[in-house]
């Protein structure tokens, strides 16, 4: 088992529970209630001509009730059968694992939506260009901290165990952007030095 293997997003019985008490505002504000969406809305509004989306590491899917653009969800297995199909039923959702799985089907999304996703993982340049290789169009990215050093993570706890918080360095998103050829036409800043920007992939 790796180290990322032992962080609380692969605990398949404790995780799944806390995360559905989340979706259900016990632990937090739902989604719809929350600060988080006025920001993920206005990002979305932005997108224009896109007719689906894509929410990766959707976890309970709550944006799938709030979006009029057709939805789907993926995360890994576990969390998409006792979280995602539990809260979404009626969501198309997809079991993927983003370090092991072949990323090719995102790229028939028009929009890819990352809440608080890179943000919790050990990598955030391996995660960021996973997306932008197969990304044809949007990519959302709400809440994850940027820093003018360099790029990295740190373990924190969370829910049952320990996550990463990462850090995405300026530098490597100006190189990620213009390797891919995205801009970041809209960027919003969230808390602290996180943010949340919209990334637009450019016609050569």
């Amino acid at each position: 088992m790796s180290e990322r293997e032992k962080s609380c997003w692969y605990n398949d019985t404790e995780t799944p529970k806390k995360m559905i008490e989340g979706a259900e505002g016990k632990l937090f504000p739902k989604l719809k209630d929350s600060d988080h969406w006025p920001i993920l809305e206005h990002l979305l509004s932005n997108c224009e001509g896109a007719k689906s989306v894509l929410d990766v590491g959707c976890g309970a899917a709550s944006l799938s009730s709030l979006t009029n653009l057709d939805y789907s969800g993926c995360d890994l297995p576990h969390i998409i059968e006792q979280v995602g199909r539990v809260h979404a039923p009626d969501a198309n959702l997809i079991p993927f694992d983003f370090y092991k799985d072949d990323p090719a089907f995102i790229q028939s999304y028009d929009v890819i939506v990352t809440n608080a996703f890179i943000d919790v993982l050990d990598d955030p340049v391996f995660a960021l260009e996973k997306l932008m290789s197969v990304s044809k169009q949007y990519i959302i990215v709400h809440r994850q901290r940027l820093t003018d050093d360099k790029s990295g993570s740190e373990k924190v706890g969370s829910y049952v165990g320990f996550s990463y918080s990462s850090l995405l360095s300026v530098k490597d998103l100006e190189i990620l952007c213009k390797k891919h050829n995205f801009s970041c036409p809209i960027v919003v800043p969230w808390s602290g030095n996180s943010y949340s920007f919209l990334m637009k992939k450019e016609s050569k």
